[in-house]
């Protein structure tokens, strides 16, 4: 009896373990079969993602096309355009020499009628003066053999002075000829000995000291000094290598001379010619022994670490010494500004297509258009509008100059693509998608070129179907290591934050995620030396459970690292945000 009962015990606890067996067996297929779905979940949205990805770049690429398609039928367009007005040119000019011929021929036939009319007055005038004189010789014989004389007030008249007119035009033609030799014996004289008397009006005309090495004579394509070797400045701060001075016809002999147009080639400036812009300009307000209405400027660079890349050309008016307007434009073209007086400040527009900014961080602009006010020393830009990067810009800034160089501006960006814009500041890390942003950025410096070292940022951003690299959330999520994750990608449909940057350390705050059956939320900081430090939550989400694990970030932005901490249990999902 007692060996049944024992017998029956055993039985009972081999039962009660082989149901404990088969429940935990139970329960870790069920945990593997939820795994499998996960991951089958996972997959499912990633190829998903994927297709949407393929999907959206055809889109981009129907719609770049079309756009090219739009822009060859806009250029077909101008280029007909451009066609027909030089064709409708060109027929206006030929109608012009038809006009112009014609009109030779008329004024060639009056000058011959008239020649002709001179000649028949003239010989008419002959005939009658050689009548006359025989009539007074007959008179005199007649005289003569009846023993008469003529008393002294008698006496014969004389023959009239005459010109004769036949000479004129040989006379005018040797005049002209010897005008044009003296001219063409001009083109080879230095006027050398000129140059004295020369540097001291232009340096009394600029109020700086002017040296001007060569001087000649030319007189085509109207008379006027070519200046070779010039600098402006005691340190030479202005080089140019040829300058035209083309003097109004009252000026050549006189005193104070007005040049009505002076044409510069290759010229220089150095960073501290800008500044002696406005002594200039007093001067010529001044009674200054040389005034210049027109300046032409061809191949100009500025001599400066940040501009060294913009060469220019311009174009500026003066009116008795008083700036009347001027435009710079890039050598390519791409870029203009133009300058006109406002009162007692300066406007200045500036436009660009397809260009880069001769500033750091060289932007890539499609387009770029920018109204400021220049008063005293500073600068207000009222409205700033640009393409770029597939998105656009907009925000207004202010600079001054005062005490060192002081910079703010509030921009906002919409639908710029990340990867090529990000590329400017580093390649350590790999984010591509659409950002949006407002920011508000300020630096100061005591030198311009120093202004942008370390500027401070506060921005807001929201960055939208992109993925970065260096971090696979899904898997750190998954196969938590205390010792770090790291390598792999991870995509967002959504990522916002806000950021500040303060000597050269990036603070991302209020961070969140949301890519799918993933989410994150966390804080990140980034120092100068591009170490990551901070705290990440991040979550995956199954059909029956949310899983949820801390982590702290580590290495560097070039490896980043995701090092587990202990992380609690899973627990159940709500039901509203169960996957369907």
């Amino acid at each position: 009896m007692e060996a049944e009962r024992q017998a029956q015990a055993d039985a009972a606890v081999r039962a009660h373990a082989e149901a404990e067996a088969r429940a935990v067996a139970e329960a870790e297929e069920a945990i593997r079969l939820e795994a499998e779905a996960a991951k089958y979940q996972l997959q499912e949205q990633q190829r998903e993602e994927a297709a949407q990805r393929a999907h959206e770049a055809a889109e981009r690429e129907l719609e770049a096309e079309r756009q090219a398609r739009a822009t060859m039928e806009a250029t077909a367009k101008t280029l007909a355009a451009e066609r027909a007005k030089m064709e409708a040119a060109a027929k206006s000019r030929e109608e012009e020499r038809f006009r112009a011929r014609e009109e030779a021929e008329a004024k060639a036939r009056a000058e011959t009628e008239e020649a002709l009319r001179r000649a028949q007055d003239e010989t008419r005038q002959e005939e009658e003066d050689e009548a006359r004189l025989r009539a007074e010789a007959q008179a005199r014989a007649m005289a003569a053999a009846k023993g008469t004389q003529t008393f002294p007030f008698m006496t014969t008249r004389r023959k009239r002075a005459h010109f004769d007119k036949r000479w004129i035009k040989p006379l005018a033609l040797g005049i002209a000829a010897m005008l044009l030799l003296v001219i063409g014996i001009a083109h080879f004289v230095s006027f050398n000995f000129y140059l004295p008397t020369l540097d001291r009006q232009l340096t009394d005309s600029l109020g700086q000291r002017v040296v001007v090495q060569d001087i000649r004579f030319s007189a085509f394509p109207a008379p006027h000094l070519q200046l070779e070797g010039v600098t402006i400045g005691d340190l030479a701060s202005v080089r140019i290598a040829k300058a035209r001075l083309f003097p109004t016809f009252s000026s050549w002999f006189a005193d104070k001379k007005i040049m009505r147009r002076v044409e510069l080639e290759s010229v220089t400036l150095s960073e501290d010619s800008v500044g002696a812009l406005s002594v200039w300009s007093r001067r010529q307000a001044q009674a200054a022994p040389i005034n210049f209405q027109h300046l032409q400027v061809k191949d100009a660079k500025l001599a400066h670490r940040l501009l060294d890349l913009f060469a220019f050309n311009a174009d500026m008016d003066v009116d008795n010494g008083r700036f009347v307007k001027a435009q710079m434009k890039s050598s390519d073209r791409r870029i203009t500004i133009d300058f006109l007086p406002q009162g007692d400040a300066l406007h200045v527009d500036l436009s660009a297509v397809s260009s880069v900014l001769p500033l750091e961080p060289r932007l890539q602009f499609d387009t770029l258009k920018v109204s400021a006010l220049v008063r005293g020393e500073s600068l207000t830009a009222s409205n700033i509008e640009g393409q770029l990067y597939g998105g656009s810009l907009t925000g207004t800034a202010q600079m001054e100059w005062r005490k060192g160089w002081q910079f703010s501006a509030n921009l906002g960006l919409r639908q710029v693509a990340i990867e090529p814009s990000l590329l400017l500041f580093t390649r350590d890390i790999k984010i591509d998608g659409t950002l949006e942003a407002k920011m508000r950025v300020a630096a100061q410096a005591a030198a311009l070129e120093d202004l942008f070292g370390t500027p401070q940022l506060q921005a807001t951003f929201r960055a939208k179907n992109g993925e970065f690299s260096g971090i696979d959330l899904v898997r750190a999520i998954q196969a938590p290591s205390r010792t770090g994750n790291v390598g792999g990608k991870t995509h967002f449909n959504e990522l916002t934050g806000a950021l500040h940057l303060v000597n050269g350390r990036y603070q991302y705050r209020q961070i969140k995620l949301q890519g799918g059956v993933i989410s994150a939320a966390g804080n990140l900081d980034v120092d100068p030396e591009h170490n990551l430090s901070g705290n990440l939550v991040g979550e995956l989400r199954t059909r029956t459970t949310a899983i949820r694990t801390p982590f702290t970030f580590g290495g560097s932005l070039a490896s980043p690292a995701l090092k587990a901490t202990p992380r609690a249990a899973p627990v159940p999902a709500p039901a509203e945000d169960q996957v369907q």
